[in-house]
């Protein structure tokens, strides 16, 4: 049985009910939809994404070459962002000095964008970071008196994209 037309929205193979069944089924029209069907397709690169004749919106798509994954908003493809690297910790601040807070070994391939809390202390306080690096960050916490003070801190580390920390 061959395809009789496809449906002009979603590429679905159509297979009219009529004449004798076919014993010789060639099934391939039904198996690459089958592949494509859903909400996803995986392409090897943008062009091949661009290039599929059914995309609408709702799309996703996914570009082997890149490893990114994209979304159709009807009118093109956009990029979907994730976070490509993340840790989270607590950490206790000395009262003199820089305390060096460690990252996971091997996590970032640039250094991540640092945020962190100060918990449990009676008073207000600042963080203020030092050098940030691929393994580790610096930090002193300050009252707003300007003194520096021993405090515990909740941090998390964010890289978004492969060569950058910022998204």
């Amino acid at each position: 049985m061959a395809v009789d037309s496809y449906d002009a929205t979603t590429g679905r193979p159509i297979f009219l009910d009529t004449g004798a069944p076919d014993t010789g089924v060639d099934p391939t029209a039904a198996g690459i939809y089958a592949a494509d069907v859903g909400n996803r397709i995986v392409r090897a690169n943008l062009a091949g994404l661009d290039a599929y004749p059914y995309e609408r919106a709702g799309l996703a798509g996914h570009a082997l070459d890149t490893d990114t994954d994209y979304v159709h908003d009807g009118s093109g493809w956009l990029r979907i962002q994730r976070v490509h690297a993340f840790s989270a910790g607590s950490a206790a601040i000395a009262a003199s000095g820089i305390t060096t807070v460690p990252l996971p070994a091997g996590r970032f391939s640039v250094p991540p964008v640092i945020v962190a809390t100060v918990i449990g202390h009676p008073n207000v306080c600042v963080v203020h970071y030092g050098s940030r690096t691929t393994t580790g960050f610096d930090v002193r916490v300050y009252t707003l008196g300007g003194g520096q003070v021993a405090a515990d801190i909740h941090w998390t580390a964010v890289q978004m994209l492969s060569g950058a920390a910022a998204g």
